[in-house]
């Protein structure tokens, strides 16, 4: 099950971050949800972020009704990283998991200085409870980054 934390969405003109309970947002929706080790980063900004924004509309047609991406820097960071992406309003919700209390929840923290990280994964989740752990991180160690975008979702679906 999804723990009841709260992650925030930046806004533009640097107005307050609108705080969301993952619980309440998650409830009785269909549901995916990525992390990525961080915004702006180049294997995030050129293929984890783009595989998402390509496959949205395939993604909603499959029945998924709520798109998250998170990653521990905050919020007005997410918000630019989305904007700068090309993420249009209403698709992915950009998400702050600014205290890193998800990452830390799903066991996926990398702690290092100066900032705690998410190890990339994505889950697909139906009224808050887990149906499918896609992570990168494989049991032998390697790391397969494309076990975690889009076309790997959906085929889970």
């Amino acid at each position: 099950k999804l723990p009841g934390l709260l992650l925030f969405e930046g806004q533009p003109e640097f107005a307050k971050a609108t705080e969301y309970s993952l619980a309440e947002l998650t409830k009785g929706k269909t549901v995916v949800i990525f992390a990525v080790p961080g915004a702006f980063t180049p294997g995030c900004s050129k293929s984890h972020l783009p595989s998402f924004i390509a496959g949205f509309d395939a993604l909603t047609a499959a029945g998924v009704e709520l798109v998250i991406c998170t990653a521990t820097n905050d919020p007005y960071v997410m918000e630019a990283w989305g904007r700068e992406a090309g993420v249009k309003p209403g698709t992915i919700l950009m998400l702050s998991d600014k205290s890193a209390a998800l990452c830390r929840a799903l066991g996926v923290a990398s702690e290092a200085d100066p900032m705690v990280r998410s190890d990339r994964y994505a889950l697909i989740a139906k009224d808050g409870v887990v149906t499918a752990w896609l992570p990168a991180a494989m049991p032998d160690g390697e790391k397969k980054s494309e076990n975690t975008y889009c076309p790997a979702v959906l085929a889970a679906l």
